[in-house]
């Protein structure tokens, strides 16, 4: 095997070119989150876990938001969608936003036609937390 991703054995070689994040502009605070409850809890859970906000989407789905984030690593890339040779997505989110849950398409074929890569492998890693790093 040749060609542009292969070293001289023929062995494909696979590199991160580039990366892209998203986040969703509602912002819900500690304290916000915390004024909603029922009971407050007695501990000072900002203290406790470090987290001071969240980011919280409305009226977007994960597809929606990996979407924004492929497209961003795209801007960073000197490569076009169409030279992507794999899309993996490794959420467990399969909301479609109309109420309904998903399970095909996967979520990373939704998102190689969204941002032009008809080309590319796509596949997802369904492995709960621990998806991130299985993916």
């Amino acid at each position: 095997m040749s060609g542009r991703n292969t070293d001289c054995r023929g062995v494909r070689k696979i590199r991160i070119e580039s990366l892209g994040a998203y986040l969703p502009e509602k912002v819900l605070t500690m304290e916000d989150l915390l004024a909603s409850c029922r009971r407050r809890p007695p501990w000072d859970l900002e203290r406790i876990t470090g987290i001071r906000e969240r980011r919280v989407a409305v009226g977007e789905y994960a597809v929606d938001l990996a979407v924004q984030a492929a497209r961003r690593a795209l801007t960073l890339s000197r490569h076009p969608a169409a030279d992507l040779d794999v899309v993996v997505c490794a959420s467990i989110s399969k909301h479609n936003g109309e109420n309904e849950f998903h399970l095909e398409p996967a979520t990373a074929a939704r998102v190689a036609q969204a941002i032009g890569a008809g080309q590319a492998r796509v596949f997802d890693v369904v492995n709960a937390c621990a998806g991130m790093l299985t993916g």
